[in-house]
């Protein structure tokens, strides 16, 4: 827009200067009398017109004054063809001028006319643009409001989210130190454990040697239980520390084998004689049957004879 403004006024300023140049130059020759340009000339010719002679050029202070107003008068009279004579041609120029101007004129005012119809388009167009921009920079605006109203929701969810994890490692690190505490706590139970369990084991191993005099009978199946209790034990177990307390488990278990062998001989027995006793059952039944049958006959034959 201010390029188009600029160049319209270089135009406007490139004619008004041709048409001042132009009043200008009108107005030079309409001010500037013709007469001073051929001045000398003329009083020369003059001069030899009125005097014949060149001697009679060159005028002296002391003639009268009759000569000089008649020579004032002359130069008067030809000043004033002159003057009637280069008048018509300075008309004839003042009007060209004038119709120059007014050509002028009227071309620049028609390309005013259509500078300023195109000026008020152009204006018409940047207000337009300007309202669009207007609008989309409200538009703008308000969605920046609205970005920056998420922004502060999500820098305070994202402090939030802050402290909880500051929290969460406060109370990891609360938690690892009371896990390290309970860690250390289990090792040292682990080996009084470990303590314990090798004491007990001494003290079968003692109650094991008491009792292996009292129970010499069962070495043989005890050597033998035990041949298999080693071959069952694993590798990564150690029996040095674990032995005794297994031995005892087993020897236990041995003697539960026991009892339970000895029920199942029990058993076997009742059953036999269950069997045994229910033959005795049959047999006695068969004989209670037989002496009924005597002691009916007996009864028929004490009535025939009463009879």
């Amino acid at each position: 827009m201010a390029s188009y403004g600029s160049s319209i006024d270089h135009k406007k300023e490139k004619h008004s200067c041709r048409k001042t140049a132009g009043v200008m130059s009108n107005q030079d020759t309409a001010s500037i009398p013709i007469y001073r340009r051929r001045r000398i000339a003329k009083t020369k010719h003059i001069l030899k017109t009125c005097n014949e002679y060149p001697s009679d050029w060159v005028i002296d202070s002391n003639m009268n004054e009759l000569p000089l107003r008649n020579k004032s008068e002359t130069y008067e009279r030809e000043r004033s063809k002159n003057l009637s004579e280069h008048s018509i041609p300075q008309k004839q120029v003042f009007d060209e001028g004038d119709a120059d101007s007014g050509i002028i004129s009227s071309k620049t005012k028609r390309r005013i006319s259509k500078d300023t119809t195109k000026i008020v388009n152009e204006y018409n167009k940047l207000g337009k643009c300007y309202k669009s921009a207007k609008e989309e920079c409200q538009k703008l605006s308000d969605t920046l409001e609205q970005r920056e109203l998420e922004h502060q929701k999500v820098c305070s969810h994202y402090e939030a989210l802050i402290r909880e994890l500051e929290e969460a490692k406060i109370t990891l690190v609360k938690h690892n130190q009371k896990l390290e505490i309970e860690k250390v706590q289990s090792t040292e139970d682990i080996a009084l454990l470990k303590n314990i369990v090798y004491q007990l084991n001494t003290e079968l191993e003692r109650y094991q040697d008491k009792l292996g005099d009292q129970k010499h009978e069962h070495i043989s199946a005890h050597t033998e239980n035990e041949k298999k209790y080693d071959s069952r034990i694993w590798k990564s177990i150690n029996f040095h520390v674990l032995g005794p307390l297994l031995n005892a488990y087993q020897e236990n278990l041995s003697e539960k084998q026991e009892l339970v062998q000895m029920y199942e001989q029990e058993m076997a027995d009742f059953s036999s004689r269950c069997k045994e006793i229910l033959v005795e059952n049959e047999f006695m039944h068969k004989e209670v049957e037989e002496l009924k049958l005597e002691v009916n006959n007996y009864k028929c034959m004490e009535e025939n004879n009463y009879k």
